[in-house]
């Protein structure tokens, strides 16, 4: 199985703004690219999709070629620069996207002292719904922290740390799958 990794947003859309005229989207491609390092240097069969392509041409891509992947959307929240945490985005029934996501979600609230805000299903998101999760057979979409609160993005280690932890959580729950 191959994990596919997006970065949310694109470059002119970049979603949320932070602490420090931070970028979501910016932000979110420094962690997924160390993540997809980390992940290839442990031999998982990972790739990344293009920085600027749109939400609609990524599910069309992954749905093409990785149908049988977890693709994981990289995102950071902000609303009212006092949430706090981190949370994981799945689809109802999706048994495989649940347990990498839930995975990754602890690794990530363990390495970072976050609030784990849980695994969520994707209705119960701000939007009611993500076309990352209902679009894709095993799409989930995590939201590392809430950019927005100070004390959020400061627990954030450098991206190659964090990297680090959540490629061998992942390469732990592939590892179950064989």
């Amino acid at each position: 199985m191959s994990i596919i990794l997006s970065a949310g947003h694109t470059p002119s859309s970049w979603g949320a703004s932070g602490v420090n005229g931070l970028r979501e989207h910016n932000v979110a491609r420094e962690y997924t690219q160390a993540l997809f390092e980390a992940l290839v240097s442990l031999g998982v069969p990972s790739w990344v999709l293009p920085w600027d392509m749109s939400l609609s041409g990524k599910i069309q891509l992954v749905n093409f070629t990785f149908s049988n992947g977890i693709a994981l959307d990289i995102h950071l929240n902000a609303f009212n620069k006092k949430a706090t945490g981190a949370e994981m985005f799945y689809r109802a029934g999706d048994l495989r996207g649940f347990t990498m996501g839930k995975a990754i979600l602890e690794e990530h609230c363990r390495v970072t002292g976050l609030k784990n805000r849980g695994m969520k299903l994707a209705a119960m998101s701000a939007r009611g719904s993500l076309g990352w999760t209902s679009r894709l057979p095993s799409g989930i979409l995590m939201e590392l922290c809430f950019m927005d609160n100070p004390e959020d993005i400061q627990r954030m280690p450098k991206p190659t740390e964090w990297a680090s932890g959540i490629s061998g959580a992942i390469a732990s729950v592939l590892d179950k799958e064989k």
